[in-house]
């Protein structure tokens, strides 16, 4: 004898509405604190290496970013083309910073002055 083909109610069960009082009330949502995640700044930062997991005072290096450039150029668009266009480029100040880890020499992040 053969079975006889499976009704519509058990081939699709019809689920509870969404909505009713028999529902569950829902989970609240999981938080993840991070902690000892130090913002790196324009100076060299204590915090603890991703890589090498030691607790280290950042080592920095600046390079010319976009507020060099942008310095730079408003310099020379007033008319100090005589070489002060050029004094942005050995201002720490305005450089980003680069922060690498002096054991491991782990790139660390970048901050950025502008961008």
């Amino acid at each position: 004898m053969t079975e006889p083909p499976p009704s519509y109610e058990t081939k699709y069960p019809i689920y509870p509405d969404v909505n009713s009082a028999n529902q569950p009330p829902p989970r609240p949502a999981t938080v993840v604190y991070v902690a000892n995640v130090p913002t790196l700044g324009p100076k060299s930062t204590v915090m603890n290496c991703p890589h090498c997991n030691e607790n280290i005072h950042t080592k920095t290096n600046y390079s010319s970013g976009l507020l060099t450039w942008l310095i730079s150029g408003g310099c020379a668009f007033l008319g100090l083309i005589c070489g002060c266009c050029l004094i942005p480029f050995y201002m720490d100040d305005c450089k980003d910073v680069e922060h690498y880890c002096p054991k491991c020499n782990g790139f660390l992040g970048v901050y950025k002055r502008i961008g």
